[in-house]
């Protein structure tokens, strides 16, 4: 078999006795092709991925997952169809309920939010201010909101910061529906996620609430 003379030259060089071994190792991994990403390795992440709640690492759970009831909620500013809105000035003032919502006049979406609409008085007894949040623009959310004559504000969080802290960022960028009720004392009160398809009626989140002390 013939071999190239550079080869050769390289490989003898690579062996000299005087050369320590982990010289020799770094330069025989320069001479080695770079690795490819096999299908095995993909597996492998998307199975991380997919891993239940229960089963995976404590630091992605708390990323996946959010603040629990009790701890403290994470402040943000989003500018919203009704201007620029500070979460920690809303909480000073009353209970603030977080609704996260995957997409503007999507058929569950425009039912959920439409539900909160002719009940709002039901949160305004409660002392609930309704916040709607998802990455959408301002243009479509003004959109949707003239279009339904939703009376509460839609928060765009274009670059998910809000969705992420709160753990309603969901995979492929999907946003999740989520609620989270923020107590006067800036702490979360209570918290629910649901599968796109399902929704918390009005009246349920009533009794929810109804149910926590919130003085």
């Amino acid at each position: 078999m013939l071999v190239c003379p550079l080869w050769r030259k390289l490989s003898t060089s690579c062996a000299l006795p005087d050369t320590p071994r982990d010289h020799r190792t770094a330069q025989n991994a320069q001479l080695r092709p770079p690795r490819s990403i096999g299908v095995g390795t993909l597996r492998d992440c998307s199975a991380e991925l997919l891993r239940p709640a229960w089963d995976r690492p404590a630091s992605m759970h708390a990323m996946a997952s959010g603040p629990a009831v009790g701890e403290a909620a994470p402040d943000f500013t989003l500018p919203s169809t009704e201007g620029e809105i500070r979460l920690s000035d809303r909480w000073k003032a009353r209970t603030v309920l977080l609704v996260f919502y995957p997409g503007d006049d999507t058929p569950v979406c425009t039912k959920q939010l439409c539900d909160y609409r002719d009940n709002l008085s039901v949160f305004s007894d409660l002392g609930v201010d309704v916040l709607a949040i998802n990455p959408q623009s301002l243009d479509s959310h003004e959109r949707f909101a003239k279009k339904h004559g939703l009376p509460f504000p839609l928060l765009c969080d274009v670059d998910k910061s809000a969705c992420r802290a709160y753990g309603a960022a969901g995979l492929l960028g999907m946003t999740k529906r989520a609620l989270v009720l923020v107590g006067r004392d800036g702490r979360v009160r209570w918290r629910h996620t649901d599968l796109p398809i399902f929704r918390r009626s009005a009246d349920e989140l009533r009794r929810v609430i109804g149910e926590l002390n919130l003085a």
